[in-house]
């Protein structure tokens, strides 16, 4: 297994890895234990038997198996791509979620015949009455997106985005252009970019 390619498809779901453990003279089995948003989750490759499995922690340590897939037509990537899929989806206790409308303001897919992509097509979206950011990035097994708010959106874990998009002029249209309104700011933004889908997360 290619651990970097899957430590990053852990990073981008907001889990960290605790453990891993790599046992490829085993018929290329290995294991994988994360945490993040309060849960623990494991994610075992049997290679004899083909299968990946995806498990979550209960409160007393145990493991409950939530899915599993067969991977005897993976390669590295496809697994990586499934494991940030099944982590992006799993539902621990979050805040309730306000839904937003955004501007899509840029999009890119420079692999459209890859269904379960990790890294393409790349997405851009911003509100502007809360002044938040929604990113995009995969599809398939690969999906994986979030929201944050503007003044994040600066770090540089975001700003790849900004230019694999070729927008990085964006955020100094934001903070240098007084717009007076919803309205004008959408005027301006359509100038330079043409009509702007919305979308609702």
């Amino acid at each position: 297994m290619n651990y970097p390619e899957l430590q990053d498809a852990v990073k981008r779901t907001g889990f960290h890895v605790v453990e891993f453990e790599d046992c490829r003279e085993f018929f290329g089995c290995w294991s994988l234990t994360v945490e993040g948003h309060g849960c623990t989750c494991l994610i075992v490759h049997e290679g004899r038997d083909g299968w990946l499995l995806f498990y979550r922690a209960s409160a007393d340590g145990t493991f409950t198996e939530l899915e599993r897939k067969q991977s005897d037509w993976m390669d590295s990537a496809d697994r990586a791509a499934c494991c940030l899929g099944w982590l992006s989806n799993c539902n621990p206790a979050r805040h309730e979620h306000k839904v937003r409308s955004y501007y899509m303001i840029a999009e890119k897919d420079l692999v459209p015949h890859q269904p379960h992509s990790a890294e393409w097509p790349k997405s851009i979206g911003y509100c502007y009455s809360d002044d938040y950011f929604m990113f995009y990035e995969g599809k398939g097994h690969g999906l994986g997106g979030c929201t944050v708010p503007a003044s994040e959106a600066k770090e540089p874990k975001w700003r790849y985005l900004f230019s694999a998009l070729d927008l990085e002029w964006f955020i100094d249209f934001l903070e240098a252009s007084p717009f007076t309104s919803e309205a004008v700011f959408v005027q301006a933004l359509e100038e330079k970019v043409g009509p702007l889908g919305i979308q609702q997360h």
